[in-house]
This record gives structure tokens, sequence and C-alpha cells, in this order.
């Protein structure tokens, strides 16, 4: 289940080129408040490849 998460996660935020806060953002496309979605990118380890 984490694995799917962290995957769903993962994709939103390319989709998004890491826009997490505001309209259009991973969190408002994950369903997640965006206070949520820094600390869970953080738990997993999500980094910001080139």
């Amino acid at each position: 289940m984490r694995l799917q998460e962290k995957a769903n996660i993962e994709a939103a935020l390319k989709r998004t080129d890491w826009k997490i806060y505001g309209p259009g953002g991973a969190a408002e496309l994950l369903g997640l408040k965006p206070t949520t979605l820094p600390s869970r990118i953080k738990k997993m380890g999500i980094r910001k490849t080139h």
C-alpha cells in the first residue's frame, strides 16, 4: 500500500511540476490538505530529480 501511495505522490508531483499548493497543485490532485503533502513527501523520502 505504501509503495502505491508513494507512486501516486511521485506521479502527481511530476504532473504538476512539483507544485504542491494552490489550484492545480499536487495536493489538490491527490485530494490531500496542502499541509499534509509536504510531510508525506519527507516521510517517504521523495526527492525531486532533474
